[in-house]
């Protein structure tokens, strides 16, 4: 009997060790409203690696959620689960706080996000950064087809990569 509860107290310990170091799901912290009393928040997308590399912003309006870079900059919105660029280009898929690739590969993740790869230790940062973007015009899209399957890997893409306006690929 003593050493299950040695085991269940070490257990508890762990826990208690990955959400202080941001991995129990996302917090009020991971998440900032635009502007003080506005109902549209804009929570941290990070990459692989735990850095933060922009940001999703919610709205319970009508309008998508769209994904901003770290300078705030709209950089693609979300159509169901389906990321575009401003462009109309299809960019990735948006599934369960992940961020995927065309091929289901993870790229980024909001903390509490499930289903795919182990999410490493996030990066410590001192002042959060409050974005206020000028989203475009939201152009029409077409329907994409059929949605790669979720993989438990992550993606060779970097999230700079998949939003960049040099890529040929559409």
């Amino acid at each position: 009997m003593r050493t299950g509860t040695c085991r269940a107290a070490i257990l508890l310990v762990a826990v208690a060790a990955l959400t202080a170091a941001g991995c129990g799901g996302a917090t009020d912290a991971d998440r900032l409203p635009v502007r003080p009393g506005d109902s549209k928040t804009m929570t941290r997308l990070y990459s692989r690696d735990g850095n933060r590399v922009g940001w999703i912003s919610t709205d319970p309006g009508s309008r998508p959620a769209v994904i901003l870079d770290l300078g705030g900059e709209p950089v693609a919105f979300i159509r169901g689960d389906q990321v575009f660029s401003f462009d109309g280009s299809y960019r990735a898929v948006w599934e369960k706080g992940w961020l995927r690739d065309k091929e289901g590969e993870a790229v980024a993740f909001i903390p509490g996000a499930i289903g795919g790869p182990i999410t490493p230790i996030l990066a410590v940062e001192i002042t959060p950064t409050e974005p206020v973007p000028l989203i475009p015009p939201i152009p029409a899209t077409s329907h994409i087809g059929i949605t790669p399957i979720a993989s438990l890997s992550w993606s060779d893409l970097s999230f700079e990569e998949m939003f960049s306006l040099d890529r040929n690929d559409s």
